[in-house]
């Protein structure tokens, strides 16, 4: 299994916190069982890491251009054509819109209903706050829009207005912007509290088998 964890200290306690990837992961994406049956399942896996990979990378270099920290000629060259689509895609999307980080990568949690994420960057468009979390997959899953709406409630910050899912697409170098006003976050967080319910009672039962 590949759950994810989370160590959080709060007032001289641990807490062991499952990520909200590994919780929204209880419910199947429509269409992934039936691609890995007719694939196989060996070649779906090396697939799904290969792509996984890049999308970490191309994570991490977003973060590093958020922090201002410079790509050099010599290191942009060693890069593969698909992170480099990724961060132009990224660097569209930022002109585009105007926006401007505040920080990345920043670790949240709620302790009250046990969960906790990492949010890949929040900042202002429009003079707007706004929580974006970076896609590089190529298509676009409701569950998206779950997770931001978990990162938003576990941030607490009532000065953000907008959720934004964007696909920063490493075939193209073009975003895609899934955009989400909090006031119509309610049907997703409720749906990530139902999937959380359902991973703690599957951890119940597993438990007793």
């Amino acid at each position: 299994m590949n759950d994810r964890y989370y160590d959080i200290e709060a007032g001289g306690i641990t807490y062991h916190l499952p990520s909200v990837t590994t919780i929204l992961a209880i419910a199947d994406k429509p269409g992934l069982n039936e691609w890995r049956a007719r694939q196989g399942f060996e070649l779906s896996e090396q697939y799904s890491q290969e792509t996984a990979d890049i999308g970490r990378e191309i994570h991490n270099y977003v973060a590093r251009l958020i922090r201002r920290e410079r790509i050099g000629k010599l290191e942009w060259g060693t890069l593969s054509e698909e992170i480099k689509n990724g961060l132009r895609a990224y660097d569209r999307f930022r002109i585009e819109t105007g926006f401007s980080a505040n920080d990345s990568e920043v670790v949240v949690f709620n302790l009250k209903l046990g969960y906790a994420g990492t949010l890949d960057c929040f900042g202002v468009i429009d003079k707007h706050r706004v929580l974006i979390d970076w896609k590089t997959g190529g298509r676009f899953w409701p569950s998206y829009y779950a997770q931001l709406a978990a990162y938003y409630k576990a941030l607490g910050d009532a000065e953000v207005k907008v959720l934004y899912a964007v696909n920063l697409d490493r075939k193209t170098g073009v975003p895609i912007v899934h955009r989400l006003l909090v006031k119509n976050c309610t049907p997703y967080w409720n749906y990530f509290k139902s999937c959380l319910s359902l991973f703690k009672a599957t951890r119940i039962v597993e438990n007793l088998v």
